[in-house]
C-alpha cells in the first residue's frame, strides 16, 4: 500500500509530469533529496512511465474503437505481439481471461480506416477462431489512452513538431537541452513549438502512467443496456457507489478508466482492486444491481497484462478529472 507521501507525489506526477522538485518540496514541506528518493522508489515500484494525453482528433486521429475478442484457440503472447505489432492503429492491447480473451483499442483517422483494421486482424487471427466485438469511443469521462511513437509519426502534424511531439511522448519529464540535443535544434525553439502546441490543445496534460498497479486484481468491464425512464438518476447512483468511491479497501480512486461508448456497448470500464471478490462485488455486481430494470447485458474480464502498449493508469483526483456531462441524455 502506498503511504501518505508516495500517493501525493503520485497525483502530483499524473498531473503534471514535468512538475520540478523545487515546486514539489515547496508544496509538500519536504527536502528535494527526501522527494527524489521517493519519486524513485514509486518509478521501480510501480513502473512509471512519464507520457503525454494529447488531443487525437488534432493530430489527425477522428476516431477510437475498443474491440474485445474472444479466441477459439489462444494464440501465445509472443504470437500477438507479433500481429499486432503489423497494426500501428492499434494502441493498446490487453491479454484477459474471463468473458473475452484481448481488449485492443484502436485510433485511426475515419471510421472506414477502422474497419479495415477489424477485418485485417481477423484475417491476421483467423486459425485461433477470433471473434471480435467492437464499439467506438465517443467520450473518455476518466483515463485514456497512450499514443506510441509510430502513430504520432503518422500524424498531421509538421515534422518539427513531431520531433518534440515523439520525444516528449517517450519521457514528458525530459528536459528541454534533452529534447533539443537528440533533435539538434536550440532551446529556445524546442520551447516555442512546446507552448504553440499546449496552446492548440494538442498537449492536454504531461502525465505519468502507471504500468504495474499496486493491487492484486484488474478487471475491464463493458456493459449494455435498455434505455427507460429515470436513466439519470441511476447513472448518478453508479457514480457514487462504483466510480467516485471513498472506500479505503479499494484503490478504485487510484486506478481507473472510463469510456462511454456507442456500438455493441455503451460503457467500457476499467478498474484495478486488492482481491478478484471484492472486485467483481463493487464492479460488476454492483452494475447489475444498480442497472437491474435496463435488463444490463456486462462482460468483464480480468486482464493479464499487456502485449501492446503501456496499462494506462493514474492516480488522480476521480471527482475533478471526472467527466460528468449528461452525454446522451442532454442534447444540443
Amino acid at each position: 500500500m502506498l503511504n501518505k507521501t508516495s500517493r501525493m507525489l503520485l497525483k502530483e506526477l499524473c498531473t503534471n509530469a514535468r512538475i520540478k522538485l523545487p515546486a514539489l518540496s515547496k508544496k509538500f514541506g519536504i527536502s528535494r533529496y527526501l522527494l527524489a528518493r521517493e519519486i524513485r522508489n514509486l518509478e521501480k515500484e510501480l513502473e512509471l512511465h512519464y507520457t503525454l494525453e494529447l488531443d487525437n482528433a488534432k493530430l489527425g486521429f477522428g476516431t477510437t474503437h475498443v474491440m474485445h475478442l474472444k479466441f477459439v484457440k489462444r494464440p501465445s503472447s509472443e504470437t500477438l505481439k507479433g500481429i499486432l505489432n503489423k497494426i500501428p492503429s492499434i494502441q493498446l492491447a490487453l491479454l484477459t481471461k474471463g468473458d473475452f480473451d484481448l481488449l485492443c483499442f484502436a485510433v485511426t483517422r475515419t471510421p472506414v480506416e477502422y474497419s479495415q483494421i477489424e477485418i485485417a486482424l481477423q484475417l491476421l487471427l483467423e486459425e485461433y477462431g477470433a471473434k471480435v466485438k467492437s464499439a467506438e469511443v465517443t467520450l473518455a469521462r476518466l483515463g485514456f489512452v497512450p499514443l506510441d511513437s509510430n502513430l504520432i509519426s503518422r500524424s498531421a502534424l509538421e515534422s518539427e513538431y513531431k520531433e518534440v511531439l515523439i520525444r516528449l511522448n517517450a519521457n514528458s519529464h525530459a528536459k528541454i537541452s534533452e529534447i533539443s540535443r537528440s533533435i539538434g535544434i536550440s532551446d529556445d525553439l524546442v520551447r516555442y513549438y512546446i507552448a504553440k502546441m499546449e496552446r492548440e490543445g494538442i498537449i492536454k496534460r504531461y502525465t505519468a502512467v502507471v504500468g504495474k498497479p499496486n493491487t492484486g486484481f484488474t478487471i475491464a468491464y463493458l456493459a449494455n443496456y435498455a434505455v427507460r425512464e429515470n436513466l439519470q438518476s441511476r447513472i448518478d447512483k453508479e457514480r457514487r457507489e462504483i466510480i467516485f468511491t471513498d472506500d479505503e479497501q479499494s484503490d478504485v480512486n487510484d486506478f481507473q478508466s472510463m469510456f462511454s461508448t456507442t456500438g455493441s456497448e455503451q460503457t467500457l470500464n476499467i478498474a484495478t482492486y486488492r482481491n478478484r471478490k471484492y472486485g467483481l462485488e463493487h464492479s460488476v455486481k454492483a452494475h447489475n444491481r444498480i442497472y437491474a430494470t435496463d435488463r444490463p447485458e456486462v462482460v468483464s474480464a480480468e486482464i493479464i497484462k499487456p502485449v501492446k502498449g503501456v496499462m494506462p493508469f493514474r492516480y488522480l483526483n476521480v471527482k475533478e478529472v471526472y467527466d460528468t456531462s449528461n452525454w446522451p441524455l442532454e442534447f444540443s
